[in-house]
Formats: C-alpha cells, sequence, structure tokens
C-alpha cells in the first residue's frame, strides 16, 4: 500500500466504507457543490475544471 501512494499519491480501498457511511459524506459534498456552483458558474462554465477547497470554504456549516 505504501508503494501504491509513494507512485501514484493516493491509495483506494474499495469496500472499506459502507455505503451508509458514505451517504452523510455523499450529502454534504453535494451541497458543497452546488453552493460553489452556484458562485462560479460563469468560471466553471468557461472550463474551471472543479470546485476546489471543501474544507477550506465557508458554505459548510460547521457540523458539516
Amino acid at each position: 500500500m505504501i508503494d501504491r501512494f509513494a507512485r501514484d499519491g493516493f491509495v483506494l480501498l474499495r469496500g472499506y466504507f459502507r455505503p451508509v457511511e458514505l451517504q452523510r459524506v455523499y450529502e454534504v459534498v453535494r451541497c458543497f457543490h452546488r453552493a460553489w456552483l452556484r458562485d462560479n458558474r460563469r468560471s466553471f462554465r468557461d472550463g474551471l475544471v472543479n470546485s476546489a477547497y471543501l474544507t477550506a470554504w465557508g458554505e459548510l456549516a460547521e457540523p458539516d
């Protein structure tokens, strides 16, 4: 696993979380992305690749 991380910069652990555990993460990310799209619609339409800075942005509530 360490070799894959060193080579690829990430490790994929399939089945590590159950789908029910990922549902809350999905909800938070979806909320963030909708807010980001609202604020960056023009840039996204012009080719901006993704909604960066998920953990540094002010759109999510503290519990999220």
